[in-house]
Formats: C-alpha cells, structure tokens, sequence
C-alpha cells in the first residue's frame, strides 16, 4: 500500500510538472512539499515557453515567505540553467527569467493588491498617492475615529432616545458594547454593505395586560401562602403584586410600563412542595397553581421584552453600520487603506471588464501557495483575474496548493468555503500530495490514525476529508526514548489547576533530559538526512500551547529548574511578567495620579520595594505620588523622585528613547543576569523599545499610546502569526503557540495544556458563510436579549466550525514534530471535554502507535546510569517533599481571610424561629418584599433622625423608601424608625456623648493567629462612668410567643465581635451591649434585649472568626 501511495504521489508531481495547460488545485500533506510543488510549476511555465517571468503571479501571505519563495525560485532557475542536459532556448528562457525576477509579482496578496490599483487608481476610483496603514496604524485609526463619530453623535443628540430606551430595556455597559459590534462590522464592512439591521413591526404589548388581569389570582394564592414553606414562590407573588399596582399606575400601556417589566427579577418557580400550602376549592394544590401563573407570566414577559429589545438594538446596530461604512469611505477617499480594503478595492477593479482583460493579457498565470488560508475576498479577486467572461476558469490559468487540514486562521476570516469555490470552478478532482519528508513512520502512523478517526474520511461542511500521509523514512533505532510518540500523565483529582501543576513538573523533567542529551534527534545538514543520529540540546525541543493561559506557571518551572527557554511570538511575549513589569513602569511614569500603577512599578524589579518598604512608608505618613517630592529616604522615596524625574522627561524625548534611557537608569539589563535566560530577558526590553518605535511611526508617538496599546493587546488575547522571534543562534528550549509554529518543524515536539476545555467564544457579531462560499445571514446579539436575526442558529454552526478548526489546530501542531512527538495527557478526572480526554478516548493508552514516557519523581529517563538516575531521582523526591511543606505553611498563611465581619458570624447559630401564620397581600408586603430593602432604609433614617424628635422621621422615611425602590412601604418603615427611637435604652443616648453608624476594625490575636473583625455598630454612647455602651437594631420578625432571649440568640456572637473590635481599636470597657427590636417596638413589645456576659461573648467571637479564617485542608 505504502509503495502503492509512493507512486502516486509521483504521478501527482508529473501533473504538476507537465500538464500546463489545466488549472489545478493541489492539496498537499504536512511536510509534502507545498512550496516545492509551486517551485516545480513555475520552472516549468518558464522552461516550456509557456510564459515569461513577467506574466507569472506567485502569491503567499508573509513578506517573509515571499522572499524566501522569490530567492528558492532563482536558486532552482540558476540550477536548471547551469544543468548540462538544459537545451540553449530553455537556457536562453531562464537566463531572461532570471534578469527579469526582482521585479516578478512575487509577493503577498495585498502587495499584488496594491500594485493593481495604483497602476489603475482613476478607475479604482482612489487618488494616484495610496498610503496603506499597516495592522497598528489601521487598529489606533479605527479607535480614534469611533471616539470622535460617537462624541459627535451624542454632541447632535441622534443617539440620545435610542440609547435611553435600550439602557432602561437592561442594556447595561451598552458603548463597550456596541464598540465590539463596530469592530465587528469593520472587520467584514464588505458582507454589510446593502444589509438592513431594522426591525420589522411594532411590539406586541401583552405582558403588562396579562399581570392586571392576573391581580386577582395574585392576591387570591397569597391569602394561601406561608412564609415558612416555599418562601421564594411566596416572595415572587409578593414581588408580583406590588408589580401590578406600579403598572396600573402607570398604565399597561405605557413605554414606563415597559421599562418597569425590563428592571423586574424573574419570578422564581423552581422550589416549593405541592402540599406546602393545601389545596384551593378545586383540589388543585396551591403551590401548583402559583408555578403555573407565574411561568406563564414570565413567559409573557419574555416574549415582549424578546421583541421589544431586538426592536431597541435595531436603531443601534444601523447607526453602527452607517459609521463602519462611512469610514470605510473616508478611507477610500484619503487613499489611506488598510489590508482589506486592498483586497475589496482590487477585487472591484478587476471585476471592470476592459480594466479586467488588460490584466489578465499581462498576468496570465495564478499561482498561490498555502491557499489554506484565503478568505473569500482573496479568492475572488483570484478567480476574477483567472476566469473568462463567462466565470470559468481558463485553462492552466490557475494553481492553488494547500492543505485543507492545516486551516487554522478562521480568526483572520480564512474559510473552508474558499477552498471549495474554488475546486467546484476549477473542476475535476484535486490532485494529492501525500509523501512526507518531514518525518518518520512512527509519528505518521499515529497522526493517521487519531486524525483520520477524528476528522473523518469524508468531507463535512465545516471539515474537509481526512487523507493518509505516507513517511517517506523509517524510523531507526535509537538509545533512549525511540523515534515516535509518546504520552505521559493521565486524569487527576481536582480542576485543571491541579492538572497543570502535575503537567509543569513532567514537562520540566522533559527539558532536563533533553538538555542533557539524554534523547537522540536525527542529523540534518539542509542537504537531507542520513540514518547518523546525535544527542539532544535545548533547542531541540518546542513547547507547543493552544493558549497563553497555562504560560505563567510553565515558565516559572523551566526557570526554578534552570532551563534555558525563549518565547516566540508577539502574543506571549507581551504578556511574559518582565514585560508587564515594564510597561507597570512607564504607566506610572506617565500617569502620576495612577497608584496602582505606582506601587506595581516599585516592586518590580526596577526599583526592588518590598512589602514591608511598602508598608513602612504607609505607616509614616507616606502617599504613592511623586508629583510632590517625598524628603524621606529609602527605597520607596528614591523610587518616587526617579519616577518624577522620568515623568519630567516624557515631554522632551521620544518614547523609545525614554524607554531605553529608563532600562538603563534602572539597570534592567543587568537586572536580567541575575538568571537563567539574560538573553532572552533582554529580547523582551528592546520588543518594548521597537514597539515605540512603530508606534511612533504610525504616528502614535506618545507614551500613553505604548502603554495603552500594551494593556489592550494583553487583555484582548489576540492571536498572531507573526511577531518578535527568538535569537537565532540561542539554543534554549522553544514555547510558542500553535498558530506561531505554523509552517515550522522541530525535532522534538511536546504538545501541552490540552486539559482545558474549549474557549467560549464571545464574538458579539457572526457572519455565516453559504457552503458555495457566497455570503450567509448575519446574526448579533450585542447583549442577551439585544439580538439582530436568529444569533442562536447561527452561533451554533459557528461554534461546530470552530470546533472542527480546534481538531486542525491539532493535527497542525502533531506535524511539527520530525523526529519525536511527546503528547501531555493530565486533565482533570471529572471533565471529559478537552482535547487530552478526546486523544486518549481515540488513541488508548494501550495502543501500539505510541508509548508511555516512564519518568519518575525526577526521573529515571532511559538513557541514564542507574546510579544517576537515583541520586537524581532522590535529590528530587526530597527537594519536591521539602518544597510541598514549605508550600502548606505558606498557603496556610497566605490563605487566611483578612477580615471577618461582625455579621457574618450570626450564620454560626441556627435560627429557631416560631413559625409564623398566613399572608396576605397586605402583611406580605411588609414581610416578605423588602427583608434587606426595609432594614436598610430604617437603619438609614435612625443614622439621620432627632432622637428628640421622632415625629420629623416621616419626610426621612419618604426618602429612603424611594431610594431603596419600596415606596409603597414608607409608612412601615415610618413606623419602624420612630418606635425604635422612642425606646427607653436607644432615647438615653440623646443626654449622652453618642455615635452613630460606627465603623470598627480591630486586630485580634489568639493562640499565635490573629484575625481582623469589623463591622458597623448602629449606636454607641459613653455610660457615666466612661464606659462605652453598644446598641444594634433589627427589623427581624419575632415568631409568635418567642421570647427576646430566642430572638437575640443568633446576634449574639456578633455583638461579641463588635464588643472586642470596640475594645481593641480604643482600649475602651464595653459595659453593655443591646439589641432592640423594631417590629416588637412597633407593636408596644418589650423591645430591648441586654446581651448577657459580653466579655465572654468577645472572646467567644475571636474563636469563632478564627475558625472562619483557618484554612482548608488540603
């Protein structure tokens, strides 16, 4: 079979070579030669006489790649014109090819793009002076005008009801927002043109209806209800009432009405017994017929507030549409575009007939590599210059090579579709290349096994079909680990925190025996390989990650262990900690008012403050600004005035040159000696000084603008295939993203962090595409509920394509390996939808496609003496136990809870209240609406009412009940405030020197721990003899016949609290401690309860605020 696959994959390259003149679409394997093949046909156009150098496009999507394409097209012209058995006329044709290849269009797609509409500018319809912004310049533009259109547009007043109406229907947060929905829009402003986000038909007002006509029911069920069984239905027919008074009120008809539906909670169906309470007349359960009426009502409210809310978001969504079309416009306009504009602007201009044919006389061959990775706008521009009039391709016109496995950038909008457009024009059958040379058949084997199982055989919409690779080499046999696969680690208790620490120690352990040697690699030289193998070293081995995520702790075990590491690629590299601890400096040179800021710059490592200097300089009085020099010495004050003197100077030099001269002052460079990877530390400072300097350049020349532009592409994530690369000539051990390796191999490969499940995606706007490639529907949902077309349907093909690209993702980073392929399978135990689950379920642990890599606690790697391998491996186990103690005593300190309130105590003690009677609407209301809300709004009106005068509480109470949103209950709370005043213990404090709402703090210490207590104590007064006294109020409903000592028993603890954080914040006695009950009060009750041994209390308090803080056991 495998010499069977050979032969064919020979014949596929004759086709290549010699049937010039059919177009063809070629999908090429991981390690087949994609780029060779590409070679391959443009020699031979040029040897045959089929076309001159000048009439070839060759199109890639790296400046890199284009070079590098350009100078292997000359190395092989050169070859074949120095070859003996070349005939003169051919040799005369590379000789000519050779002259004319500087100025051949071999380049990117919008390079091509670019020389296309400035030769035809007029008919483009642009100015003769183009000047692309590059992806920074295009992204601060695009910000800055959406600054200025929305400043402008809330100055005109056209947003003003739209907004108002959409914020007051729940859409909170709602210009962050619609911001996501503008990049969105930019990002596809082709697939919007002529697209209409209006909202079809008024709204159906049937929910506000339907709660009137339910008042009757309402006040019916509540007569049934008891608050202690099912409180949560009871408290939602209470909610429900006060609900439909408010709507009659403001008639059910009303926009208001509308907006009080929007701010309403949900009415809660979820808990109650049918029997809790008995049965209506019919034999019908109560409980059951109240589930009933409020899931219908919310069912109703539902569906207006569905409509009502796609109806506000729809005005929104045009205004976003109008200005990412204008602006695209203005940039049409000003000759300033940005990538995609080349690709829309050529792809207009070459479908103007006459301007068409012109181009395709002088370009009469495509030829694009990696074709994988077009989007739709690159492959009808493609198709354009090679179809004739009637849309066929022309004959021999057109070559795509690819691999429809190794799609991987529907982020940059590259889709499947294309591909598929294009074969379907092209017609006939792809031709395969399937004969790797990057690796060996161990890797091969298991790579077609997992994949062909996982992607499949046969072609889905949103997967292409799996076809086989052949190894064009055995593997040999090596000491040590064989040439293959390998896995290691499996499910672990715990979440994947866990799971990654177990993985980090592996992956250490890894990179430990790679540097030593202890693996062997084959020896490559660039002129092939032989059977010669040779020892591993660092730059052997690539650590491949899906995402950052996992990157902290990754790096901080290469770097304990003293593994040389490098990070490539530009999304790591501003997020790596030194980094971050730069760009804290310059933030807070730049922001004097910033404090984080500040304290983040001085401990860093540029100026070494510790938590105790920190401290320190709090506790003398000390602020974290620099704008008013400190005269206190030391490292926080020295680290002050060099942040000022910075701060002076940002005005003055560039910001690359602030930047550098700061590195130096600081000495960060030599900060960056002190460890195992000086190089790679300096590699990151001067990413930061060049990205100033491009910034600069595109005319964002401030250092506000670095910092921000640093913060926004840390905390947006984004994915790049490019970015700041490694050193060279640095042998260090490789982590990239899986993205960034792309087209990149490596003679060890270890996939890591695929324990976590797949990324929730949060796109705002999904553009669908058709299976024949041509645009889809367009579905946004700005926030839930605010949604434009069916957001459900069609996030759910987008989230299966996703899917369906991570598996690519994968068989993208398992064919990076040349020579071995190690693969992390810790995960935790109780989640099955990651990535290692799914390998394992597909490729067991017991196949023979790979092996486990036996390493032990520090590890018994083959390869090693026995007698390494056990002072090794015992070193390791005593260092790992000694580190997990040191680890417990820190995690038991550093895990205690600073504070405990006072409050939070009365959860210790069980309540055992009497239980209380029937409701109805009326004691309901009082009882069940407003538990937090009324107790908050007697205690606001006893902080600020006379005691000598309680008749001036009732304005007060109007207040506060507007305020908390209950104004129905003013009276109540009336009722409640002035019979607390008048009781005899809170009336004392009038003649005595009181405070009201207290704060109290107080650090308290036992049995070698402290805790900090605090709280608010609503009243405290001195006693004559200069003793303090504390009183607390609560609105607790007291059961029937329950005494005061009952009611006070859960309090009792706090006021023990608020007793010892009184005394230790003032050195004061606590003599008494009352609690005075309001509705008892209310009621003409003994109201005022004296807690009984208060000292005790205190110390009772402590203990239990100690045992809250413990720690859990591990």
């Amino acid at each position: 079979m495998t010499a069977s696959r050979i032969d064919q994959d020979a014949a596929a390259r004759s086709i290549i070579r010699e049937e010039l003149d059919r177009s063809l679409v070629v999908e090429a394997g991981a390690g087949t030669g994609k780029t060779h093949s590409l070679v391959d046909r443009i020699e031979a156009l040029l040897v045959n006489g089929k076309a001159s150098i000048n009439e070839i496009v060759a199109i890639t999507f790296t400046r890199a790649a284009a070079s590098e394409l350009r100078e292997r097209v000359r190395g092989r012209l050169e070859a074949r014109a120095r070859d003996a058995g070349t005939t003169a006329s051919s040799r005369a044709r590379l000789e000519a090819a050779l002259n004319g290849i500087d100025t051949a269009a071999i380049q990117t797609i919008d390079s091509f793009a670019l020389a296309l509409i400035r030769e035809r500018s007029l008919q483009a319809g642009v100015p003769p002076l183009i000047e692309p912004m590059d992806e920074i310049e295009a992204g601060l533009a695009f910000e800055e005008r959406w600054r200025t259109w929305l400043d402008e547009r809330l100055d005109a007043g056209d947003l003003d009801e739209p907004l108002a109406h959409a914020v007051r229907l729940g859409f909170g947060d709602v210009l962050s927002h619609l911001l996501e929905v503008a990049r969105a829009f930019h990002g596809h402003y082709p697939l919007i043109k002529g697209r209409s986000f209006a909202h079809a038909g008024a709204v159906e007002r049937s929910a506000a209806p339907a709660l009137v006509r339910s008042e009757g029911e309402v006040s019916r069920l509540l007569s049934f209800a008891d608050e202690s069984a099912a409180p949560e239905l009871a408290t939602s027919l209470v909610y429900l009432a006060g609900l439909i008074r408010r709507i009659k009120e403001l008639g059910p008809e009303s926009e208001a009405s509308l907006h009080l539906i929007a701010e309403a909670p949900r009415l809660k169906t979820s808990r109650g017994r049918q029997d809790a309470w008995g049965k209506l007349p019919d034999g019908v359960p109560v409980v059951k017929r109240a589930k009933e009426l409020l899931s219908g009502l919310q069912g109703e409210i539902d569906s207006e507030l569905k409509q009502a809310r796609a109806r506000a978001v729809a005005p929104l969504l045009e205004a976003v549409a109008g200005f990412v079309l204008a602006y695209a416009e203005e940039r049409r306009r000003g000759g300033t575009p940005e990538f995609q504009d080349l690709l829309v602007w050529a792809s207009e201009l070459v479908g103007i007939d006459h301007v068409r044919a012109e181009f395709q006389k002088r370009f009469r061959f495509i030829l694009i590599d990696e074709f994988q990775d077009t989007d739709p706008l690159q492959t009808e521009l493609a198709l354009r210059l090679a179809s004739d009039a009637g849309g066929r391709v022309r004959p021999g016109a057109l070559f795509v090579v690819g691999d429809p496995k190794q799609s991987i950038y529907r982020f940059r909008h590259a889709d499947l579709s294309a591909l598929r457009k294009v074969r379907w024009q092209v017609g006939g059958d792809p031709v395969y290349l399937t004969k790797t040379r990057r690796t060996h058949d161990g890797v091969v084997d298991w790579i077609n096994a997992l994949f062909g199982d996982w992607m499949g055989r046969e072609e889905r919409a949103s997967q292409p079909a799996f076809v086989d690779l052949v190894a064009e080499r055995k593997r040999v046999d090596v000491p040590g680990p064989a040439l293959g696969v390998h896995f290691f680690g499996g499910p672990v208790k715990g979440r994947v925190g866990e799971a990654r620490q177990h993985e980090v120690r592996r992956i250490v352990d890894v990179a430990l025996g790679v540097a030593a040697g202890e693996w062997r690699v084959m020896c490559r030289d660039g002129r092939g390989e032989s059977d010669a193998t040779r020892k591993s070293k660092p730059g052997d081995l690539c650590i491949l990650v899906p995402t950052r995520t996992s990157l902290s702790e990754l790096e901080r075990g290469l770097e304990d262990a003293g593994v040389p590491y490098v990070l490539e690629g530009q999304s790591l590299v501003f997020n790596t900690q030194e980094v971050r601890d730069l760009v804290a400096c310059l933030n807070a040179i730049d922001d004097p008012s910033n404090e984080v800021a500040i304290v983040a710059a001085l401990r860093s490592p540029a100026f070494g403050c510790s938590d105790p200097d920190l401290h320190r300089w709090v506790s003398q009085g000390g602020r974290f600004e620099y704008l008013k020099l400190p005269s206190e010495e030391g490292p926080v004050g020295a680290g002050l005035k060099s942040l000022r003197a910075f701060h002076d100077q940002r005005l003055v030099l560039s910001v690359a040159h602030l930047v550098e001269k700061f590195i130096r002052a600081r000495r960060l460079r030599e900060v960056a000696l002190d460890g195992s990877r000086p190089r790679e530390r300096w590699r990151l400072l001067q990413a930061v000084i060049e990205q100033a300097r491009a910034l600069a350049r595109a005319g964002r020349p401030s250092l506000r603008d670095l910092v921000e532009w640093a913060i926004e592409r840390r905390a947006r994530s984004e994915r790049t295939t490019g970015g700041a690369a490694s050193d060279v000539d640095l042998d260090a051990v490789r982590i990239m993203t899986i993205h960034y390796a792309k087209g990149l191999e490596f003679p060890i490969v270890l996939l890591s962090a695929l324990n976590a499940g797949a990324p929730k995606k949060s796109s705002r706007v999904v553009f669908a595409r058709n299976p024949d490639g041509t645009a889809g529907p367009i579905a946004v949902r700005a926030q839930t509920g605010f949604e434009f077309g069916d957001f459900e349907a069609v996030a759910e093909d987008e989230r299966a394509a996703e899917a369906s690209e991570g598996v690519r993702v994968l068989y993208v980073a398992s064919t990076r390996a040349q020579d071995h392929l190690i693969v992390s399978l810790y995960r935790p135990e109780a989640m099955r939808e990651n990535a290692a689950s799914e390998i394992a379920r597909r490729m067991p642990p017991g196949s023979p496609l790979w092996s486990e890599l036996k390493v032990g606690a520090g590890s018994a790697l083959p390869g090693r003496s026995d007698q390494e391998a056990e002072q090794r491996s015992g070193a390791t186990e005593e260092s790992w136990s000694r580190w997990q103690e040191e680890r417990r005593a820190r995690l038991s300190r550093a895990s205690r809870r600073a504070t405990v309130t006072a409050t939070s105590l009365s959860d210790l003690v069980d309540r055992d209240d009497a239980e209380p009677g029937p409701m109805t609407v009326a004691t309901a209301s009082v009882r069940m609406r407003g538990g937090t809300s009324i107790g908050r709004a007697v205690h606001a009106v006893l902080q600020r009412l006379d005691f000598d005068d309680p008749a001036a509480a009732g304005p007060l109470a109007r207040e506060v009940a507007v305020l908390e949103g209950i104004p129905d209950l003013t009276s109540e709370i009336e009722r409640l405030a002035v019979a607390v005043a008048r009781d005899e213990i809170v009336k004392r404090s009038a003649t005595r020197r009181a405070w009201r709402e207290v704060y109290v703090s107080g650090t308290l210490e036992m049995d070698g721990a402290s805790v900090i207590l605090e709280g608010f104590i609503d009243l405290i007064y001195e006693l004559e003899d200069g003793s303090l006294c504390i009183v607390d109020y609560k609105t607790d409903a007291v059961g029937k016949g329950q005494s005061l000592h009952a009611a006070a028993e859960r309090h009792l603890l706090q006021m023990g609290a608020y007793a010892a954080a009184v005394r230790c914040s003032t050195g004061r006695t606590v003599a008494e401690a009352w609690v005075v009950f309001a509705r008892r009060a209310a009621d003409g009750q003994e109201s005022a309860y004296r807690i009984p041994a208060i000292d005790e209390l205190a110390v009772a308090a402590v203990r239990a605020a100690m045992k809250l803080t413990a720690p859990a056991a591990e």
